[in-house]
């Protein structure tokens, strides 16, 4: 089977500060530097699959230009590395290059306010997104999604990825109704990642809800690698996937490459 990663990071802690590291012991595993080879050391181990690309997502650091330096340069040494979003605040102004295939703004840290994503700021920034034909990143606590949604609604020339499941914790009504309004509009997409490998009857369930709203067009395979060393594994994330959709290829390449205008 073909993949594409759309959700992967590294990170060099001699060259890199990432001060979430350090605010909670429940992400003591992660404080150590991580790189690409590792990740695609762990593709290796699956027989069955062949690595198509990987795309690196910022990992909130305390300086993208840093970040951004590093990427570029691996993007010119490791051919899997094909895409890669950067870390930028939006705004009506918002310039990205063309280096990149998309934008995130973290909205999920705990010193970010709810409604950032209705802020004006942030509207302008996604039309500017969409002048630009840049896709944007949404990484946003689980109770916020409906203001995700109604920022989307409003700018509805900008594709918008969702970031694991919506950070999903509990199938509540509040969820279930928030991701079926994301799901109809036609410039979200999700990414599935981040599911418990101890709770599979729950990560059935949540994939059941996405596979029925977004549909298997609008679902993006992810392994959120080094992150989904927390409460899984690459192989394990992947094997849940597996035994979920079998080896579509819309999940895992063929949307990636659709949504991030890869080269094929």
């Amino acid at each position: 089977m073909k993949i594409i990663d759309s959700h992967f990071h590294v990170w060099d802690l001699q060259e890199q500060t990432l001060d979430w590291l350090n605010a909670s012991d429940d992400v003591a595993l992660l404080r150590r530097s991580f790189s690409i080879e590792e990740l695609i050391d762990e593709y290796r181990k699956v027989p069955d699959v062949a690595l198509e690309g990987l795309i690196h997502i910022e990992a909130d650091t305390t300086d993208s230009s840093v970040e951004d330096h590093k990427i570029l340069t691996l993007m010119e040494q490791v051919p899997a590395l094909i895409g890669s979003v950067t870390h930028k605040r939006l705004t009506e102004t918002i310039s990205v290059a063309s280096d990149f295939v998309g934008v995130r703004e973290v909205l999920h840290n705990s010193d970010i306010p709810r409604g950032r994503c209705l802020q004006d700021s942030f509207l302008q920034g996604l039309e500017a997104l969409a002048d630009q034909n840049t896709v944007f990143e949404a990484v946003i606590r689980e109770e916020e999604l409906s203001d995700l949604f109604q920022a989307c609604a409003t700018v509805p020339k900008t594709v918008v990825v969702l970031n694991h499941c919506g950070n999903v914790s509990r199938l509540d009504d509040q969820y279930i109704q928030a991701i079926e309004s994301l799901a109809a509009l036609p410039n979200v997409y999700c990414k599935i990642s981040g599911l418990p490998a101890d709770q599979p009857q729950f990560s059935q369930k949540v994939l059941g809800l996405l596979e029925s709203t977004f549909s298997r067009e609008k679902l993006l395979y992810a392994s959120n690698w080094p992150v989904v060393k927390l409460n899984s594994s690459v192989q394990e994330n992947l094997e849940l996937l597996r035994s979920f959709f079998g080896d579509d290829a819309d999940v895992f390449s063929h949307n990636a490459q659709r949504v991030y205008k890869l080269k094929g």
